[in-house]
């Protein structure tokens, strides 16, 4: 190494450091809030996908990337509800068009109706996740610069809630707490 590669990393890991100092106390906020949504422990039975964007929302949650947060926590709810249909066996399912639609092609806001119809969630969930779909959506389908009736990410990203939170982190916890209350319930979760 160079003296300015040791320069550079010097300044780097000073960086980092000073990074790690002023971000703890939120991390340590947000890890106490992932543990009440989890208090009581368990475990729960899920398809490899679901669990790999489980573990990903909430480290997503953890690290302060809230938008990947929201995103993951669909993702997340999205496997969970499939695999529903998948445990019958059913490899189509009916949408409200009266059409038919395979299981593994279904979007979420297919995937949230046939689920309600068959039974499978309450009307209640059923909201939860429409919810969890409207946070979502300006995320993965932004609005276009003209639309000036939806709020632009740009002022979205910075938008508050109240003094402390913004909304991005708001939505996020939001997000965490639907998806939560949809894994803490049977067939999903079980305590041994």
């Amino acid at each position: 190494m160079n003296k300015k590669s040791i320069s550079d990393l010097d300044n780097l890991e000073a960086a980092l450091r000073l990074h790690e100092e002023r971000s703890f106390g939120g991390r340590l906020q947000r890890l106490r809030f992932l543990l009440a949504l989890w208090e009581g422990g368990g475990n729960f039975l899920t398809s490899l996908p679901a669990l790999e964007f489980f573990e990903g929302a909430r480290l997503c949650f953890l690290s302060g990337a809230f938008v990947a947060t929201i995103v993951m926590a669909q993702m997340c709810a999205a496997e969970l509800l499939r695999s529903l249909f998948r445990w019958k066996g059913t490899d189509s399912l009916p949408t409200e068009d009266a059409e038919t639609v395979r299981t593994h092609k279904a979007g979420f806001k297919q995937l949230i109706w046939a689920d309600r119809e068959y039974g499978y969630i309450s009307e209640r969930q059923a909201t939860d996740l429409e919810h969890l779909r409207q946070m979502r959506n300006p995320y993965v389908h932004p609005p276009r610069p003209w639309d000036r009736k939806k709020m632009p990410l740009s002022i979205r990203w910075g938008a508050w809630v109240d003094d402390d939170t913004l909304l991005v982190e708001h939505e996020a916890q939001k997000a965490l707490e639907i998806l939560f209350k949809l894994i803490l319930r049977e067939p999903f979760f079980f305590d041994e």
